[in-house]
């Protein structure tokens, strides 16, 4: 069976819900794969620091399970078997979603997200309305802009038109770009959508890194499933802050290169460079949508409120050293 688990590190999840912990009301899930030691702790400690005293997080890997039993009984670690063919980036929502389906009773909220590059700094369960599930805008790009992002966007909808999927050429201009890194909502509409993503990446492409993305898109845009309705959160005011959209903004800093497509194609998507500082400290703040970061690595959006929620800090090499320095 696709995503069958077996768990390792502390106990079955089962059993820390309900010798250890009690009842628990929420739940975050991660894949934690190769993910650097740093990163991971900076997820873990401020996760356990910023969620409700009642919640979890349940980690996945493959080969080689991070070691968490020092930060006690609210983390742990599930250890899954490869499906071949699929990238682990597509697979992770056939094991959330089988995991959460076994758990009695079920949590009352639940959080997808990426492990190495998001930080918390509030309560992480942002919303809690009836059949929404919340994920995040990066910025207030749309596929039509010409931006960076869009020109890999395009490309992820482009497999899903190559796979039967009809999408409307005219429409594409103006659907909104959606980070896929980050969802979460009540346990009905989040399962509701971990099973209509894992649906579809099993015939459009499931085995193209980043394909979760164009999918993630398709089902807000065109194909939402029954029951779901989603939120869409800007990242310069909401409480989820995908920072990948401020590269945009350098377009406007004369001096300032951006990275053209080609090279941000050899480096993995952005994951193994650090981009030139658009972000600035907060005593340098100019402009209403200038975002910034004071000296303990903490992030403002540009209405000056903390973000519970911030993803794709690793793209700004100051900024990640200051988090690293409060978390680790």
């Amino acid at each position: 069976m696709l995503g069958r688990l077996l768990t390792v590190g502390l106990l079955l999840a089962g059993q820390v819900r309900g010798e250890q912990t009690g009842r628990v009301d929420a739940l975050a899930l991660g894949f934690a794969d190769a993910v650097p030691a740093e990163r991971l702790g900076v997820f873990i400690k401020s996760f356990l620091q910023h969620s409700p005293a009642h919640s979890e997080l349940v980690l996945f890997a493959y080969d080689n399970p991070p070691n968490v039993s020092l930060y006690g009984p609210r983390v742990s670690v599930v250890r899954s078997a490869r499906s071949e063919g699929v990238d682990l980036s597509n697979h992770r929502y056939a094991l959330f979603r089988e995991h959460v389906e076994h758990l009695f009773p079920a949590p009352r909220l639940l959080l997808n997200s990426d492990v190495s590059d998001v930080v918390f700094q509030a309560n992480p369960f942002v919303g809690d309305a009836a059949g929404v599930v919340y994920t995040s805008l990066e910025g207030d790009r749309t596929l039509g802009d010409g931006s960076l992002v869009a020109h890999f966007n395009n490309k992820w909808i482009s497999n899903i038109q190559r796979c039967g999927k009809i999408v409307q050429s005219s429409d594409l201009d103006s659907w909104e770009v959606v980070c896929s890194g980050f969802s979460t909502g009540r346990a009905q509409p989040m399962l509701a959508y971990w099973r209509a993503m894992e649906r579809e990446l099993k015939t459009c492409f499931g085995n193209v890194k980043g394909q979760d993305q164009g999918v993630h898109e398709y089902l807000i845009h065109q194909e939402t499933p029954n029951g779901v309705r989603f939120e869409l959160l800007d990242s310069f005011s909401s409480p989820l802050a995908t920072l990948s959209h401020i590269l945009e903004l350098m377009r406007k800093n004369p001096g300032v290169k951006l990275l053209e497509p080609s090279d941000y194609t050899r480096t993995a998507l952005g994951e193994q460079i650090h981009f030139p500082d658009a972000l600035v400290p907060c005593v340098r703040r100019t402009g209403r949508r200038q975002m910034c970061y004071d000296e303990s690595g903490y992030f403002y959006n540009a209405e000056g409120n903390l973000p519970a929620v911030v993803h794709q800090y690793n793209r700004f090499h100051e900024l990640e050293q200051l988090i690293f320095h409060r978390w680790l």
